[in-house]
Protein backbone atom coordinates (compact mmCIF):
# COMPACT_ATOMS: atom_id res chain seq x y z
CA UNK A 1 0.00 0.00 0.00
CA UNK A 2 1.44 3.57 -0.75
CA UNK A 3 0.04 5.15 1.99
CA UNK A 4 3.07 6.55 4.10
CA UNK A 5 1.36 8.52 7.10
CA UNK A 6 -1.89 8.35 9.12
CA UNK A 7 -3.67 10.25 12.50
CA UNK A 8 -5.18 7.68 14.86
CA UNK A 9 -6.72 7.54 17.88
CA UNK A 10 -7.17 4.64 20.28
CA UNK A 11 -10.15 4.93 22.67
CA UNK A 12 -12.80 2.49 23.89
CA UNK A 13 -15.50 1.46 21.34
CA UNK A 14 -17.39 4.59 18.93
CA UNK A 15 -20.96 4.51 18.48
CA UNK A 16 -21.40 5.40 14.26
CA UNK A 17 -21.84 9.12 15.91
CA UNK A 18 -18.90 9.50 17.61
CA UNK A 19 -16.87 8.24 14.55
CA UNK A 20 -18.38 10.84 12.18
CA UNK A 21 -17.45 12.87 14.94
CA UNK A 22 -13.95 12.24 14.93
CA UNK A 23 -13.67 11.97 11.32
CA UNK A 24 -15.33 15.25 10.70
CA UNK A 25 -12.85 17.49 13.63
CA UNK A 26 -10.00 15.77 11.61
CA UNK A 27 -10.95 16.44 8.39
CA UNK A 28 -12.04 20.18 9.20
CA UNK A 29 -8.45 20.29 11.10
CA UNK A 30 -6.32 19.10 8.51
CA UNK A 31 -8.57 19.79 5.08
CA UNK A 32 -5.40 19.57 2.69
CA UNK A 33 -3.90 16.15 3.92
CA UNK A 34 -6.96 14.42 4.13
CA UNK A 35 -6.45 11.07 1.61
CA UNK A 36 -8.82 8.52 1.00
CA UNK A 37 -7.44 5.54 -0.39
CA UNK A 38 -8.39 2.23 -2.03
CA UNK A 39 -8.78 -1.38 -0.16
CA UNK A 40 -10.95 -4.24 -0.94
CA UNK A 41 -14.28 -5.32 1.20
CA UNK A 42 -15.46 -7.83 2.87
CA UNK A 43 -15.89 -9.74 -0.76
CA UNK A 44 -12.64 -8.94 -2.05
CA UNK A 45 -14.18 -6.15 -4.34
CA UNK A 46 -12.47 -3.01 -4.64
CA UNK A 47 -13.83 0.07 -2.38
CA UNK A 48 -12.40 3.27 -1.24
CA UNK A 49 -12.14 4.26 2.31
CA UNK A 50 -11.42 7.16 4.79
CA UNK A 51 -11.27 5.54 7.85
CA UNK A 52 -10.04 2.15 9.65
CA UNK A 53 -11.60 0.75 12.65
CA UNK A 54 -9.22 -2.01 13.78
CA UNK A 55 -9.20 -4.13 17.08
CA UNK A 56 -5.79 -5.07 18.22
CA UNK A 57 -4.99 -6.99 21.66
CA UNK A 58 -8.32 -5.75 22.74
CA UNK A 59 -7.81 -2.21 21.72
CA UNK A 60 -10.18 0.02 19.32
CA UNK A 61 -8.14 2.10 16.82
CA UNK A 62 -9.55 4.25 14.41
CA UNK A 63 -7.52 5.80 11.83
CA UNK A 64 -7.50 8.29 9.06
CA UNK A 65 -5.23 8.27 5.98
CA UNK A 66 -3.81 11.45 5.38
CA UNK A 67 -1.46 12.42 2.31
CA UNK A 68 1.20 13.83 4.31
CA UNK A 69 2.59 13.97 8.68
CA UNK A 70 0.32 16.61 10.40
CA UNK A 71 2.75 18.74 12.45
CA UNK A 72 3.38 18.84 16.04
CA UNK A 73 1.27 22.01 16.27
CA UNK A 74 -1.76 20.29 14.01
CA UNK A 75 -1.94 17.45 16.44
CA UNK A 76 -1.79 19.63 19.36
CA UNK A 77 -4.41 21.62 18.25
CA UNK A 78 -6.36 18.24 17.15
CA UNK A 79 -5.92 16.89 20.69
CA UNK A 80 -7.24 19.59 22.17
CA UNK A 81 -10.54 19.78 19.87
CA UNK A 82 -11.40 16.52 20.34
CA UNK A 83 -11.17 16.12 23.94
CA UNK A 84 -13.86 19.55 23.82
CA UNK A 85 -15.77 17.33 20.96
CA UNK A 86 -15.86 14.02 21.77
CA UNK A 87 -16.60 13.92 25.47
CA UNK A 88 -15.32 10.14 25.25
CA UNK A 89 -12.62 10.32 28.05
CA UNK A 90 -9.11 9.47 28.06
CA UNK A 91 -7.76 8.71 24.16
CA UNK A 92 -4.27 8.27 22.97
CA UNK A 93 -4.10 10.34 19.57
CA UNK A 94 -1.03 9.66 17.08
CA UNK A 95 0.51 10.33 13.61
CA UNK A 96 3.11 8.63 12.50
CA UNK A 97 5.01 7.71 9.37
CA UNK A 98 4.66 4.28 8.15
CA UNK A 99 8.31 2.86 7.70
CA UNK A 100 7.75 -0.76 6.71
CA UNK A 101 4.81 -2.22 8.34
CA UNK A 102 1.81 -0.74 10.17
CA UNK A 103 -2.12 -1.04 10.57
CA UNK A 104 -2.62 -0.76 7.54
CA UNK A 105 -0.43 -3.54 6.02
CA UNK A 106 -3.51 -5.49 7.32
CA UNK A 107 -5.45 -4.15 4.11
CA UNK A 108 -4.34 -6.52 0.99
CA UNK A 109 -5.35 -6.02 -2.54
CA UNK A 110 -7.52 -7.88 -4.58
CA UNK A 111 -4.04 -8.27 -6.99
CA UNK A 112 -1.75 -9.46 -3.58
CA UNK A 113 -4.73 -11.95 -3.17
CA UNK A 114 -4.48 -13.11 -6.81
CA UNK A 115 -0.75 -13.51 -6.87
CA UNK A 116 -0.39 -14.83 -2.93
CA UNK A 117 -3.10 -17.53 -4.61
CA UNK A 118 -1.13 -18.45 -7.68
CA UNK A 119 2.17 -19.15 -5.12
CA UNK A 120 0.44 -20.99 -3.13
CA UNK A 121 -1.15 -23.31 -5.76
CA UNK A 122 2.24 -23.42 -7.16
CA UNK A 123 3.71 -24.39 -3.68
CA UNK A 124 0.80 -27.04 -3.37
CA UNK A 125 1.08 -28.51 -6.41
CA UNK A 126 5.14 -29.00 -6.54
CA UNK A 127 4.64 -30.66 -3.00
CA UNK A 128 2.14 -32.95 -4.65
CA UNK A 129 4.38 -33.76 -7.75
CA UNK A 130 7.00 -34.34 -5.51
CA UNK A 131 4.64 -36.85 -3.15
CA UNK A 132 3.32 -38.63 -6.48
CA UNK A 133 6.64 -39.21 -7.89
CA UNK A 134 8.20 -40.51 -4.33
CA UNK A 135 5.42 -43.02 -4.83
CA UNK A 136 6.08 -43.99 -8.04
CA UNK A 137 3.63 -41.68 -10.00
CA UNK A 138 4.49 -40.50 -13.46
CA UNK A 139 2.76 -38.60 -16.46
CA UNK A 140 -0.06 -39.93 -18.29
CA UNK A 141 -2.91 -38.52 -20.24
CA UNK A 142 -5.08 -40.17 -18.19
CA UNK A 143 -5.44 -41.00 -15.03
CA UNK A 144 -5.14 -44.71 -14.24
CA UNK A 145 -4.38 -45.44 -10.40
CA UNK A 146 -3.04 -48.82 -11.08
CA UNK A 147 -0.57 -47.69 -13.35
CA UNK A 148 0.12 -44.70 -11.52
CA UNK A 149 -0.39 -42.03 -14.12
CA UNK A 150 -1.48 -38.84 -14.25
CA UNK A 151 -2.11 -35.68 -16.47
CA UNK A 152 -0.96 -33.25 -13.92
CA UNK A 153 2.42 -35.20 -13.42
CA UNK A 154 4.59 -31.86 -14.71
CA UNK A 155 5.90 -29.07 -13.48
CA UNK A 156 3.94 -25.94 -13.12
CA UNK A 157 5.26 -24.00 -15.76
CA UNK A 158 3.73 -26.91 -17.88
CA UNK A 159 0.43 -26.42 -16.74
CA UNK A 160 -1.98 -25.11 -18.66
CA UNK A 161 -4.58 -22.09 -17.14
CA UNK A 162 -7.31 -24.49 -17.14
CA UNK A 163 -5.04 -27.10 -15.06
CA UNK A 164 -3.61 -24.53 -12.45
CA UNK A 165 -5.89 -24.63 -9.55
CA UNK A 166 -5.94 -21.28 -8.35
CA UNK A 167 -7.80 -20.03 -5.67
CA UNK A 168 -7.82 -16.24 -3.97
CA UNK A 169 -10.92 -16.89 -1.80
CA UNK A 170 -8.87 -19.49 0.29
CA UNK A 171 -6.15 -17.03 0.59
CA UNK A 172 -8.15 -14.24 1.98
CA UNK A 173 -9.83 -16.61 4.11
CA UNK A 174 -6.84 -17.73 5.32
CA UNK A 175 -5.18 -14.09 5.69
CA UNK A 176 -8.58 -13.56 7.86
CA UNK A 177 -8.42 -16.30 9.96
CA UNK A 178 -4.72 -15.59 10.83
CA UNK A 179 -5.90 -11.59 11.50
CA UNK A 180 -8.50 -12.78 13.78
CA UNK A 181 -6.63 -14.76 15.92
CA UNK A 182 -4.27 -11.87 16.28
CA UNK A 183 -1.64 -12.25 14.08
CA UNK A 184 0.01 -9.39 11.87
CA UNK A 185 0.14 -9.34 8.01
CA UNK A 186 2.80 -7.29 6.61
CA UNK A 187 4.45 -6.84 3.22
CA UNK A 188 8.23 -6.41 3.29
Amino acid sequence: MKLKHFVKINTKEMNKESRALFYSVVADMLPDIIAVIKTTNDDGEPTKTKMFHKVLDGEHWYIIPLKECPTEHQMDDLANKLSKTLHMGNFILESSLIENKDLFDNYVSNDDYSSLAEQFAKVLHEDWLNERRQNGWRYGEMRNDEDKTHPLIKEWSQLDESERDIKPKVIKDLIKVLQDNGFKITKK
